[in-house]
């Protein structure tokens, strides 16, 4: 069973603040592609966050790797803190989800996300204390990002394969509303 958000992150500043923007249609709706439906704008919409996370990515990644040890400390308590703000945005998604697959596809993504920590706790901090050179350390450390990475890849092609399935249904019913006028 998944977690309640207030009950996971009762302490968060954002909360409240995270809740109104999710209400605002200006910021979920904004219909800047006049030709495109409301589903598909929703769809571009979740594209633009889609791109500017990847861009994030590579900034965070050529950052990690020039500057300090000490900023780099500051940049990952940032980080950190931006994750714990999204799982509980995916907590409240799942809670008030419209539909049995949505609910069930972020309880999925929650469990996915509980399970990542498992390890980090578990298997990854567990070769990490035990004695291993350094330079075991941060293989080990990239390996783990290297899969991350993967499974991100993958994630992206679901969503790619989602989207498309979505927007063809889209088309499909546009279609057949006008055949049945």
């Amino acid at each position: 069973m998944v977690e309640s958000a207030e009950n996971k992150y009762p302490d968060l500043e954002e909360k409240n603040r995270i809740l109104e923007a999710m209400k605002d249609p200006h910021i979920r709706f904004r219909r800047e592609w006049n030709d495109l439906s409301m589903e598909q704008t929703i769809l571009a919409v979740k594209l633009h966050e889609l791109d500017r996370q990847y861009e994030k990515l590579q900034a965070r990644i050529r950052f990690c790797q020039s500057d300090s040890y000490e900023r780099l400390e500051e940049e990952t308590a940032s980080l950190q803190r931006e994750c714990e703000e999204d799982e509980f945005l995916l907590i409240k998604r799942a809670e008030n989800s419209r539909t049995p697959a949505a609910k069930a596809l972020a309880d999925a993504q929650l469990s996915y996300r509980q399970r990542i920590e498992e390890i980090k706790n578990t298997e990854m901090e567990g070769l990490l204390s035990s004695g291993e050179i350094p330079e075991k350390h941060a293989e080990a450390k990239i390996l783990y990002a290297e899969y991350c990475i993967d499974f991100a890849v993958q994630a992206v092609k679901d969503a790619m394969l989602a989207s498309m399935l979505a927007v063809k249904e889209d088309k499909y019913y546009e279609k057949w509303r006008k055949e049945h006028e």
